[in-house]
């Protein structure tokens, strides 16, 4: 039986991270990571969730994986990552964080107001505090390029909006 011995700090490369996403995602995200040491004297790599931009100290809390793992809750966060050699040495943090934003929930609005029924228009005020597409649905249930006379406005429509990942409201 032998035993490896390393007399020295092991010289590390950039570790490299790829996401199976790119901008906002519904679904879980896959990260694969790559680099920092050769094969066989990798123990593990390590990261380190932030909500900015700005580099985690060593001393941050850190979690071990290996060089492949998926990110399933709902996050806007920034995933920085290092190296671990097989003797314990840590590599430099990234120079650059991966961007993970997943988002899983519907957005909200509401109709404040219907105002200003005449026979041809209506003002419907709306609030929400997400940016999306907005869209109606006539009670009937068909989506109109026109647009509804005044009566079916008095009847009511069903306002929603689109988010930036396609998320839709029930």
């Amino acid at each position: 039986q032998s035993i490896r011995i390393y007399l020295y700090s092991p010289s590390f490369t950039s570790v490299k991270a790829v996401s199976a996403a790119n901008g906002w995602s519904r679904e879980q995200v896959a990260v694969t990571l790559s680099g920092g040491l050769p094969e066989d004297q990798l123990g593990s790599y390590e990261y380190c969730v932030t909500d900015t931009t700005e580099k985690p100290s060593q001393d941050a809390e850190w979690d071990t994986v290996q060089s492949e793992f998926n990110v399933y809750r709902e996050m806007d966060a920034y995933f920085w990552f290092r190296a671990v050699s097989l003797c314990g040495s840590r590599s430099e943090i990234s120079s650059d964080p991966l961007h993970i934003q997943i988002d899983r929930t519907p957005p909200s609005i509401r109709r404040e107001t219907v105002a200003d029924i005449t026979e041809n228009a209506a003002v419907i005020s709306l609030e929400s505090g997400e940016t999306g597409e907005l869209y109606y649905l006539l009670e009937s249930g068909d989506t109109s390029e026109d647009g509804p006379d005044a009566e079916e406005i008095a009847e009511g429509i069903s306002v929603g909006k689109i988010d930036e990942t396609a998320n839709f409201p029930l």
